[in-house]
């Protein structure tokens, strides 16, 4: 094929891959159109390293008569083979753009991936920078064939890989905006965003179970802990809580500060606050656990209601916040504050209690602060109350 003759694989690449539903179907159909076109493929990888919280690595393989694969490395999971040791891919990364490996002779080829390739009969092997703005990305081919690959199937090779940078890339960037906003914003708002919902004032009133946390003595934390001790113990109080939300199908909304904001919504609102209610639970049980061995165990306080929330973007017309405001909102953090001096980690509100399904004992009727009239406070029927803090002012009954 010289440079003037058509190359439909270019053309397919440029025009229809973009189209396909994902990464993978474009790596099919990539490999299996040069196959087709006479370059004895044997294997077809292209791996990402994405900005991601819990992924260090993304990986999709295509293997000649096998269905595709698609693999996750978590970041933990990197200790397990260093990458140094695995493949050539970490030259990638360093900023080289095409490193080939001879695998049909005596030589050691360096890296634990080559060695089992090579066993497995792979005679060549040759990956390149799949290059992008903020994508760092590799594609890799392997062959079988006597002799590896000629000088006009690498060069081929290399002219197929500028193309497939070009299809792979809205894939990556629409991963990488995804990923960014359900990281900083919650799954529901992220979606809603990407859906077109970015304009100030943007928003929908919704009848929700609304949750309120506050991790108690975390103010005389700061005055004794160093930094790396203060943001370790805020990420496992943190994890405890949004494991408990996300198990029940709930969104967190929002951290403040060491206080966390979350909802739960469903079409019948005695649903939506039965699944706060078990969530709340698990909360404790997975603090429970994280308290094990500690010498100065995670307390907290939550409150529960349930009411009108307004939820969409609110802020400055260049620096939005996507979150719930409204009376709801208020009432569970205002309700938050009295948990400590009532000796509770759990209460709730009447509407509430009223809604959850499950028995709860009263606690009375207390002010809440900018609540015209008092609220009648509710405890689980069957938790025995703590011991109140003795520093804690005891809310006033009315």
């Amino acid at each position: 094929m010289t440079a003037d003759t058509p190359d439909a694989t270019l053309d397919w690449l440029a025009r229809e891959a973009p189209g396909l539903p994902g990464v993978a179907e474009v790596l099919t159909g990539l490999s299996e159109r040069l196959l087709a076109d006479g370059i004895p493929l044997l294997r077809t990888w292209h791996g990402t390293m994405p900005l991601h919280p819990q992924v260090f690595a993304r990986g999709w393989m295509w293997d000649r008569g096998a269905t595709g694969e698609h693999d996750t490395i978590a970041h933990e999971q990197r200790a397990d083979v260093p990458l140094e040791q695995w493949s050539p891919v970490h030259r990638i990364r360093d900023g080289e753009l095409v490193v080939r490996t001879r695998l049909d002779g005596p030589e050691d080829p360096g890296y634990l991936l080559l060695r089992r390739m090579k066993e497995a009969g792979s005679t060549d092997y040759v990956i390149f920078n799949v290059r992008g703005r903020r994508l760092r990305a590799a594609l890799s081919f392997a062959t079988d064939a006597p002799g590896g690959f000629d000088d006009a199937q690498l060069a081929r090779l290399e002219r197929v890989t500028a193309y497939a940078s070009l299809a792979f890339q809205p894939f990556h960037l629409d991963d990488l905006a995804a990923t960014l906003l359900t990281t900083y914003l919650g799954e529901g708002p992220a979606r809603r965003v990407l859906d077109g919902q970015i304009h100030r004032g943007d928003g929908v009133t919704l009848r929700a179970a609304t949750w309120f946390c506050d991790l108690r003595g975390f103010t005389a934390s700061t005055e004794t802990l160093a930094m790396p001790a203060l943001i370790a113990r805020l990420n496992d109080w943190f994890e405890a809580m949004v494991k408990a939300v996300d198990e029940e199908g709930g969104e967190v909304l929002k951290f403040i500060g060491d206080g966390m904001l979350a909802a739960f919504t469903h079409p019948d609102p005695a649903n939506a606050c039965s699944a706060a209610l078990r969530a709340a639970r698990a909360a404790e049980t997975h603090i429970g656990t994280a308290n094990i061995g500690r010498e100065d165990p995670l307390r907290f306080g939550l409150a529960l209601h349930f009411g009108d929330v307004v939820y969409g973007n609110i802020g400055a017309p260049a620096r939005l916040d996507f979150t719930v405001i409204g009376p709801a909102v208020n009432r569970a953090s205002r309700l938050q504050n009295l948990t400590e001096g009532l000796g509770h980690t759990i209460i709730a509100s009447s509407t509430f209690a009223a809604l959850c399904g499950e028995p709860m004992v009263s606690l009375g009727r207390y002010s809440i602060k900018g609540v015209a009239e008092p609220e009648e406070v509710f405890a689980q029927a069957t938790v025995a109350p703590e011991a109140p803090c003795p520093t804690s002012p005891s809310p006033s009954p009315c």
